[in-house]
């Protein structure tokens, strides 16, 4: 392998590197922003019916069928038998969206190699 082959091997991958690590900050600050403006998040539609029967009943609230919903609400159920306030019930419950998203990424980045996981999501 010549020079040339190797830089632009290099330089290729140095860009991939670039591109995931900022996905990975990007999604670093969504969920700093989800924690800050947690109530504006929960209080909104959806979220607070979901929050307020998952309150009242201390366990899942599947409606329509949306069984993937289980995993964003374990924590907030978690945290509710844990006695936490309702401030902190609802800011865990906002950054439970984010983190299962960046979960995803990272499987999708690091397992199945798709490399373009978390730059196609915010930047293009």
């Amino acid at each position: 392998m010549n020079n040339s082959a190797r830089d632009a091997l290099f330089k290729r991958n140095l860009t991939f590197l670039s591109k995931s690590y900022l996905g990975f900050a990007l999604f670093g600050i969504y969920l700093i922003f989800c924690a800050i403006y947690f109530r504006e998040r929960i209080c909104f539609a959806d979220s607070a019916h979901m929050l307020v029967k998952i309150i009242n009943s201390k366990g899942f609230n599947i409606e329509a069928g949306r069984y993937p919903q289980i995993i964003t609400q374990i924590p907030a159920i978690l945290a509710i038998r844990m006695h936490l306030s309702a401030a902190m019930v609802m800011m865990i419950y906002s950054i439970s969206f984010p983190l299962l998203f960046g979960s995803i990424a990272f499987v999708a980045l690091k397992k199945y190699h798709f490399k373009w996981a978390l730059y196609h999501d915010f930047v293009v």
